[in-house]
């Protein structure tokens, strides 16, 4: 997969090539981005020769032209860089390249989001059905042999597997999942660059059965704040989410429930066996929150539309697979609407971020 030409813009303003980096924030590059697309203006305009955008960029964002020239100073270094990424196997899309990048990213969280998502394996795994199975870092017999039940479960069913690399409920599933020949999504939150020197990672990804994803620039170190924020994105990209263990209200995997409960960015299910009442009362006060035994397979597997409101135009051509004149007469037919058409009509805002039994059943 080639890198684009506004994703490796993207790149060069936000990576931290060196010690004299002045690295642009995500948050910084998706007003950059906002403020093009309302100016209907190539991200490939933005040179350090183009001083009157620069400067509107300036005045409109408060991100100082010396430093987003600095960082397009930094081009020879990106090319070495991503020769680098490509023999690792390493590609990278960003919100412009809408035939690739994740529309369900876009439609619930545009504004919470990095525009670069970088990865390894195939990016069609993701199409597929899949659950997101997350949980606490220690980890008893008893969930792990739930964990287990819970992956044959789904995979035999045609459901891929979707966790966050981490010890405990996440790697428990993904290294299930993988032993038992089926699709596996790994949403990394650092040093993908690393996992990609695993020889047993390189023979999944080669294989087909595993993809690996990943918010961050591969060389980033791990951080809680960057595990924190890669919670989001298997929230948002499964079809649905199983928590195999919470011991309390506190830490990532509580967090991660209750950002998904606030956003409704998808349905959470709790593993409900020898859960603390108390903890299991306020979980259950969340919304989309359920214990395990309302999961449903069939609702897994069901095809869920894209809420286009929340897209542009050619977000949405990208997705019903139309040119933009079919898709503005689709739009205009239904009566719907999306971000910047019809455009005599507002653009939707998107708020901004601000000792155990034995397991006998699953669900």
């Amino acid at each position: 997969m080639e890198f684009s030409e506004a994703t490796k813009i993207l790149i060069l303003l936000s990576n931290n090539f060196d010690e004299n980096s002045l690295p642009v924030t995500p948050a910084k590059l998706r007003n950059i981005i906002a403020l093009l697309n309302e100016r209907d203006i190539s991200l490939t305009e933005l040179t350090s020769q183009n001083h009157k955008l620069l400067l509107e960029i300036e005045s409109k964002i408060g991100l100082d032209k010396d430093q987003i020239t600095h960082q397009l100073s930094y081009g020879m270094r990106l090319a070495l860089k991503i020769d680098e990424w490509k023999n690792l196997g390493i590609w990278c899309i960003s919100t412009f390249d809408v035939e690739q990048f994740p529309l369900k990213l876009l439609s619930k969280a545009r504004q919470k989001i990095n525009p670069l998502l970088f990865g390894s394996g195939e990016l069609s795994i993701l199409s597929k059905p899949s659950v997101g199975i997350v949980g606490s870092r220690d980890i008893s017999e008893n969930t792990l042999q739930y964990v287990h039940k819970a992956v044959e479960k789904f995979t035999d069913n045609g459901i891929s597997i979707m966790s966050g690399g981490a010890k405990g409920v996440d790697l428990a599933a993904m290294n299930h999942a993988l032993e038992l020949g089926h699709c596996v999504i790994g949403v990394l939150p650092s040093e993908l660059n690393k996992a990609l020197r695993d020889m047993e990672t390189i023979r999944y990804i080669s294989e087909g059965q595993l993809l690996l994803l990943s918010p961050e620039m591969p060389e980033s170190h791990w951080t809680i704040g960057r595990a924190m924020a890669r919670n989001k994105y298997i929230y948002i990209l499964s079809d649905g989410v199983l928590v195999g263990q919470i011991s309390k209200p506190s830490g990532g995997t509580w967090t991660g429930i209750q950002e998904c409960s606030k956003n409704s960015w998808n349905k959470v299910y709790i593993k409900s066996q020898n859960l603390d009442l108390n903890l299991q009362e306020q979980l259950l006060q969340l919304s989309n929150v359920e214990l395990d035994k309302n999961l449903s397979i069939e609702e897994l597997l069901a095809i869920r539309d894209i809420e286009i409101e929340h897209l542009s135009i050619k977000e949405v051509s990208a997705y019903l697979n139309k040119s933009v004149a079919a898709t503005k007469s689709y739009i205009t037919k239904n009566n719907l609407s999306c971000l910047d058409y019809p455009i005599d009509k507002k653009p939707k805002k998107i708020k901004d971020d601000i000792g155990e039994s034995k397991q006998s059943e699953l669900f």
